[in-house]
C-alpha cells in the first residue's frame, strides 16, 4: 500500500513520534505520508485512508486531492521556469 519513498519517511520521522510521544501524554503521536510524485502521481488509496482518518469524507478526499496535486504542478512548473532561466542567463553570461 505504502510506496518505497512514504516506507523511507515513515522510518524516517520514527524518532520524532518517540521523542513527541512522552511529550503529549493523551494524544496519539503518528505520520502520515502525503507522497506526490514529480508527474503529480500519488498512491490515492494511502491518501484516501489517511484522509479518512483526519475525519474528511470521500467526497470531501477527492476534492483535496485533485486541488493539491494541482497546485503541486503548478509550483512545479513554476520552479522549473526559473531554473531554465537560471541556467539560459548562466549559459549567455558564458559562465
Amino acid at each position: 500500500m505504502h510506496t518505497i519513498s512514504d516506507i523511507y519517511n515513515l522510518q524516517r520521522y520514527l524518532p520524532v513520534q518517540e521523542t513527541l510521544a512522552p511529550q503529549l501524554p493523551g494524544w496519539s503521536v503518528e505520520t502520515m505520508t502525503f507522497t506526490i510524485g514529480t508527474r503529480g502521481s500519488y498512491s490515492e488509496l494511502v491518501w484516501q485512508a489517511n484522509l479518512r482518518r483526519l475525519g474528511l469524507s470521500p467526497e470531501e478526499s477527492a476534492v483535496l486531492m485533485r486541488d493539491v496535486v494541482t497546485l503541486c504542478r503548478q509550483e512545479q512548473e513554476g520552479l522549473f521556469k526559473c531554473l531554465s532561466s537560471a541556467l539560459q542567463t548562466r549559459h549567455a553570461s558564458g559562465k
